[in-house]
């Protein structure tokens, strides 16, 4: 008896130290999961990397090194679909906390397979200004904003966004940004014809719709209880010379929807909608409302074209319009300093109107097809200092001081550069 009491024993010590071999074996295995996981994805063996980093986060849970590498790995497995790639890979991120000097990288990262891969423009943008919450120097958070921004009809928005990349921009590369923020500037319906062959939007165009317009109804779709792509989707509408359709579009009131009134874009493309169709006093009413910040281009516009059109208050409305004139892209708006120019004339200031009627017809020459094919083509050479000098000279007349410095800067640089 004593005998099998022994062997029991030294059985029970045996199986105690094999388990804690193998225990110790299995840590010391995911210890060296990061390192495996890495050599694992260089040959593209993305299932077994997962279970290397796997073994490792589940001894450091906290490494937001290892969360943004495993994010990775879910999102370069071309061999699953996005519907599961993307939610695992953006579960990775968001395990990234606050605190972590990775944080940012994580909400750009977020923001990244948010609009690039699931086109959940509203979700991307909460991703950006986080990430830029956390770190104000982004050039790429900024940039990418700048996309979103860009790409939902809000272009009029990006111009503070611009200018804190190109103040954080190298020197090399400010010529380029320069070049960027004009495109954004006079042709923003197609400076970012890439980022739709990208998102697979030029591809999904069929019938005779634009790929503008099918962009808008795909971010519909993936956000269809935020009123951002509607608005979107009105504004390109009226465009088309259909408001009464665009109003409809807006599905206002929209049990689903519990935040579109608290949205200024959406509340200004519904003004703006109710102007158009002549509809003054209930434009009023939702103006009375606005949401958010008073500021910005549509704000000013608006308040300006209902202090006109429905109070009268023609001194009030000039003051209005020249806050909206000197706002981005008021410089540019000819027919706005039309209407202000009307505004002047009921007024009984006739002079000061028929100046800013010549103002006006200024602007609107500036807006010429042949002054921007002659413009793009000069952006075409950013080595060359006298065809960059047009580009100053256009700037100059159209009254943007801040533009005309930094090229100006840009022409100094290579004409120096030229003479060493």
């Amino acid at each position: 008896m004593k005998f099998q009491t022994k062997t029991v024993r030294r059985l029970l010590v045996v199986a105690i130290a094999v388990a804690l071999a193998w225990g110790g074996y299995q840590v010391a295995q995911r210890q060296l999961g990061y390192s495996r996981a890495i050599e694992l994805a260089q040959f593209q063996l993305w299932g077994k990397a997962r279970d290397a980093l796997g073994g490792y986060l589940q001894l450091h849970p906290s490494d937001a090194e290892a969360r943004l590498l495993m994010a990775e790995l879910w999102v370069s497995d071309d061999q699953l679909f996005t519907d599961v790639t993307v939610p695992n890979a953006l579960d990775q991120l968001r395990q990234v906390p606050s605190n972590s000097p990775l944080a940012a990288a994580a909400r750009i990262q977020e923001a990244k397979l948010q609009f690039l891969v699931q086109h959940r423009p509203v979700a991307a943008e909460k991703s950006l200004r986080t990430a830029i919450s956390l770190d104000e120097n982004s050039i790429e958070a900024h940039q990418l904003l700048c996309r979103v921004l860009e790409t939902t009809a809000r272009y009029h928005e990006t111009e503070s966004l611009f200018w804190k990349i190109y103040d954080v921009s190298p020197p090399e590369q400010r010529a380029v940004r320069l070049r960027e923020w004009y495109m954004s500037q006079f042709f923003p319906q197609t400076a970012n014809d890439d980022l739709d062959v990208r998102m697979g939007i030029t591809a999904a165009q069929t019938g005779t719709l634009p790929v503008e317009a099918v962009r808008y109804l795909r971010f519909r779709e993936t956000e269809p209880n935020e009123p951002l792509a509607r608005a979107a989707l009105a504004r390109w509408t009226s465009r088309s010379g259909q408001p009464r359709e665009a109003l409809s579009l807006l599905d206002v009131g929209d049990e689903k929807i519990d935040n579109e009134l608290a949205d200024p874009f959406f509340v200004a493309t519904l003004i703006d909608l109710l102007i158009d169709l002549g509809e003054y006093e209930r434009a009023d009413q939702r103006f009375r409302a606005w949401p958010g910040a008073r500021e910005g281009f549509d704000y000013w516009r608006l308040k300006a074209i209902i202090l006109e059109e429905v109070h009268q208050d023609f001194v009030s409305a000039l003051e209005a319009y020249d806050q909206a004139l000197q706002t981005w892209p008021g410089p540019a708006e000819w027919r706005l300093m039309h209407r202000k120019a009307g505004c002047l004339a009921r007024a009984g200031d006739r002079d000061q109107a028929s100046q800013v009627r010549s103002r006006a017809e200024e602007v609107e020459k500036l807006m010429e097809e042949g002054v921007h094919q002659r413009l793009r083509y000069v952006l075409g050479f950013l080595d060359d200092p006298d065809g960059l000098k047009e580009v100053i000279a256009f700037y100059r007349q159209l009254g943007r001081p801040r533009e005309v410095t930094a090229w100006s800067r840009e022409v100094a640089r290579l004409v120096a550069a030229q003479l060493e």
